[in-house]
C-alpha cells in the first residue's frame, strides 16, 4: 500500500492528517485482521516514529526517508518523488519482499506505484481520495499551485491502473454537487463485541462530506455489520406478523425468528 503524503498513524488534525490517513490505517488493518500481510509506505515525517511501525496482525507501517524528517509542503514531496521510490525499492530488496498488489492513495503515490509496477509486473488499484478536476472545478485559486500537474497525473493514473477507486460520485455538468463518502467499518466485531469507530476519527471523515461553495448538504453512507442486516431482516419478517394471532404455524415462526434475532447472526 502507497500512501506517500499521508501517514496512517499522523495525529488527526495536523497538515495533511485527516480522512484519508483514517482510510489508510483502518483498511490495512481490516485486511490483517483477514489474514492478508499488508506494508504501508509513507513519507518519514515525525523524528520519534521507528522505521518500521505496527499497525495491528499482519499490517505495518514502512516510514521511507525522503527529504527532511518533519513536514513538507506537497510541492516539494512531489520533486522527491523519484527519492521516495528508490527508497522503498531499497526496502523491498533488502528485506526479500514480495507483493501480489499495490493499492494506491492520491496522485501522490500513482507515480510510485506506476513504478513499481513496471519493475515488479504487479496489477495496481489506485483510489482517489479527492480529485485535482473537481477541486479546480470548486476553488476560485490553485492555493497548492498543483492542479495542472496533479490533473495530469491523475488522468494518466486512471489509464494506467487495473482497478480505479473513487471517494466521490461529481455530475460536472450541473451545479448539484455532492460528494459521496463510504464508510466500510462503522461498526465491527462479532454480535456482543462490536466496536465502533472512535469520534475523532468519524469527524475527520463525515467532514468531507459535502463542499460547503456548492452543496447545501452531504451524505454519509456506512456499510453495516452482516449480522446487523440479518437482525433487521429477521424483525420486518418478525414485524409481519401480527401479534394477536393464534396460528400455529404463525406462532412458531415467530418464536424461531425471536430466537435467531436473540442469538446475533449466529
Amino acid at each position: 500500500m502507497i500512501s506517500v503524503h499521508a501517514c496512517p498513524l499522523a495525529k488527526l488534525g495536523g497538515r495533511d492528517s485527516g480522512g484519508m490517513n483514517v482510510y489508510v490505517r483502518e483498511l490495512a488493518r481490516e485486511l490483517g485482521s483477514r489474514g492478508i500481510e499488508v506494508d504501508v509506505f509513507t513519507r518519514w515525517r515525525e523524528p520519534g516514529d521507528p522505521r518500521v511501525q505496527q499497525l495491528g496482525p499482519n499490517a505495518r507501517v514502512i516510514h521511507v526517508e525522503s527529504g527532511p524528517i518533519r513536514y513538507i509542503p506537497k510541492s516539494e514531496v512531489y520533486a522527491r518523488i523519484g527519492e521516495f521510490t528508490e527508497k522503498v525499492v531499497a526496502f523491498i530488496e533488502r528485506e526479500g519482499r514480495t507483493y501480489d498488489a499495490i493499492h494506491s492513495h492520491y496522485w501522490l503515490s500513482a507515480l510510485v506505484a506506476r513504478d513499481l509496477a513496471e519493475r515488479y509486473g504487479l496489477p495496481v488499484v489506485q483510489m482517489f481520495h479527492t480529485l485535482g478536476l473537481v477541486r479546480a472545478e470548486v476553488m476560485d485559486e490553485d492555493t497548492d499551485g498543483e492542479m495542472e500537474t496533479r490533473i495530469g497525473i491523475e488522468r494518466q493514473a486512471v489509464k494506467d491502473s487495473d482497478g480505479n477507486a473513487f471517494f466521490m460520485d461529481v455530475t460536472f455538468d450541473t451545479q448539484d454537487r455532492i460528494t459521496y463518502v463510504v464508510l466500510t467499518t462503522l461498526l465491527k466485531g462479532p454480535p456482543g463485541d462490536k466496536k465502533l469507530i472512535d469520534a475523532s476519527s468519524m469527524h475527520q471523515i463525515c467532514g468531507r462530506a459535502g463542499r460547503p461553495q456548492f452543496d447545501t448538504r452531504g451524505y454519509v453512507y456506512a456499510l453495516a455489520h452482516e449480522d446487523d442486516v440479518k437482525i433487521a431482516r429477521w424483525q420486518e419478517k418478525y414485524d409481519q406478523i401480527p401479534e394477536n394471532t393464534k396460528d400455529p404455524g404463525l406462532l412458531a415462526a415467530k418464536k424461531k425468528i425471536k430466537k435467531k434475532m436473540q442469538e446475533g447472526g449466529r
